[in-house]
């Protein structure tokens, strides 16, 4: 888990994470209560949180700290679980994370096995962590990408992620130039058309009633997520998302070109309260907003179970 979550983060050109034992003590630590007291959230059975779970391993961590946890079939599922909750994504691609850790065991009920990650943006009082080396891998053959929209017919054995690998493509860019997704079952004699130049990103669909003149583009940058920069258009993650032709579920990729609507750019960094929009979270708020988790609970009453409501007003400061 901890080379998978270094090699989406360093695919997205954000560095990866170190990993530091006391961190993973902690992570650990709430994996054992979870277990014993079949007790399932972020906070513990005790009522701690993560901030408080780190600080009893003696690490003073250096700001705010962060965690994602799932119980899932294995690590692939785990790590997909969490890059397609706009929450957790936004942990794993937060470029102010320095060092994490991770914690594991078997679900008591046979629910595979529960992966629990804890970032941090370092220790104020500890030597930092060790970034553990990445695997080795065999480059395949790239072929020369024809012109944009370019045919292929798919032949037997192949996937999306085979093809893709082919172009010097990602298997998202391939996906989303189709409309597909990553669930799409590929048919033999089917055909696909390859982006050109390789940067994987299409002029997008126009939905009703835009214009070209109503619409600009906005490149991605590293730590951003759909719902990040929805949140800056005054859109929800999903209008963006069937603005540019995606399902949602896609892997932005660092200088990726997205449309965006012109007229609707705002400035958030004034803003003292929000309105509930469909998919928020308190996390996912948090987050897009700079802002500690546990402190808009606080200011808002809150607790980590509380339900939000689709167009209710909370307060950010």
């Amino acid at each position: 888990m901890v080379l998978e979550l270094n090699r989406v983060r360093t695919a997205a050109g954000l560095t990866p994470l170190a990993v530091h034992p006391l961190l993973n003590l902690a992570a650990q630590a709430h994996v054992n209560d979870m277990i014993a007291s079949q007790f399932y959230a972020h906070r513990g059975s005790d009522g701690s949180d993560v901030r408080e779970r780190i600080a009893r391993t003696g690490y003073e961590a250096n700001g705010w700290a962060g965690e994602n946890w799932v119980a899932m079939g294995g690590v692939q599922e785990g790590l997909r679980w969490w890059l397609n909750s706009a929450p957790h994504r936004a942990n794993i691609y937060n470029p102010n994370w320095v060092e994490m850790g991770i914690g594991v065991g078997a679900h008591p009920e046979g629910w595979g096995t529960i992966f629990v990650t804890v970032f941090s943006r370092g220790s104020v009082n500890q030597a930092s962590g060790v970034v553990p080396p990445q695997p080795v891998t065999v480059r395949t053959t790239v072929q020369a990408i024809p012109s944009a929209g370019a045919a292929y017919t798919i032949q037997s054995g192949d996937t999306l992620s085979d093809v893709a690998t082919r172009y010097g493509l990602t298997w998202q860019e391939l996906a989303a130039y189709n409309g597909l997704d990553e669930y799409s079952v590929l048919s033999l004699g089917q055909v696909i058309r390859l982006p050109g130049n390789g940067s994987g990103t299409s002029a997008g669909p126009v939905t009703d009633g835009a214009t070209a003149t109503s619409r600009g583009q906005y490149a991605v940058q590293p730590g951003d997520t759909l719902l990040g920069i929805a949140l800056n258009y005054g859109m929800t993650w999903q209008e963006l998302a069937s603005f540019n032709g995606m399902s949602g579920s896609e892997l932005l990729q660092v200088g990726q070109l997205l449309w965006v609507p012109v007229a609707g750019e705002q400035d958030i960094s004034t803003a003292s309260t929000y309105i509930i929009e469909a998919g928020d979270t308190i996390i996912s708020i948090a987050v897009e907003y700079g802002l500690d988790w546990n402190h808009l609970l606080d200011i808002n009453g809150f607790n980590e179970h509380t339900l939000l409501q689709i167009g209710q007003t909370i307060r950010l400061n």
